[in-house]
Order: C-alpha cells, then sequence, then structure tokens
C-alpha cells in the first residue's frame, strides 16, 4: 500500500534538503532561483531549482560530470540549445505550465534531460 508523508515545518524540508550532494562535493540546502527569457546555464546553477518564465536555456560544454540543474517551466516552454542533449525521444524542452525537467552532465559537454519534456 502506498504511503504519503506531509511535511508541514519548514526545518524539516530543510533537513531533507541537506542531504543533496553536487558534482563540487558540497553538501547543502536546494537553491530556487528564477530566470526570465533566455538565459545561459552556468556552474553556479549546480544543483538548483530554476524557475523559467520561458525562452532558451544555452547549454555550456565546459561544466564538469555530474554537474545538475532543475528546470520548472511557468508561462512558456523553455528549450535547450548549445552542448549535445541525450533524451530517449529526442526532446529538447519543457513539457508544460509547472512541469519540472532535469539535466546531468553525463560525459564531458553531453547532457541527459529528463521528467517534463517535449521536442521544441
Amino acid at each position: 500500500m502506498p504511503f504519503f508523508l506531509a511535511l508541514t515545518d519548514p526545518e524539516a524540508i530543510q533537513l531533507i534538503n541537506a542531504d543533496t550532494i553536487g558534482s563540487n562535493g558540497d553538501a547543502g540546502p536546494v537553491v530556487v532561483e528564477s530566470r526570465n527569457g533566455d538565459f545561459a546555464i552556468v556552474a553556479g546553477d549546480d544543483r538548483k531549482l530554476l524557475l523559467c518564465s520561458g525562452g532558451v536555456a544555452t547549454l555550456p560544454t565546459d561544466l564538469p560530470v555530474g554537474f545538475s540543474v532543475s528546470i520548472m517551466q511557468g508561462a512558456a516552454q523553455v528549450r535547450f540549445v548549445g552542448a549535445p542533449i541525450r533524451h530517449f525521444q529526442g526532446h529538447d524542452a519543457t513539457l508544460a505550465q509547472y512541469g519540472v525537467a532535469g539535466l546531468i552532465v553525463i560525459e564531458p559537454g553531453v547532457y541527459l534531460l529528463t521528467g517534463a519534456t517535449a521536442a521544441a
């Protein structure tokens, strides 16, 4: 039988998120930031959840293997360009409002796209 856990204490949520480990080995809470329009993914985005209004996200080729970032779509689709993307259906964008897509550097200069995705 499935079960659900509801956390209402912000400190408990912080404790759970503190177990995340980034590609640089640092542990810490998940950071949420906003991006509006076109933007580039940068090293400082590692382990972040980016709330995006839509546009084009440029993926650099110089981030370390293990780098990861999550993108939540706002009102408009976010399309990923730049570095090569691996996805089992060839997708290159977010799917729908409030959908979350994940990007992980799986080899130098190559990203795996996961989650709520679509073809742009």
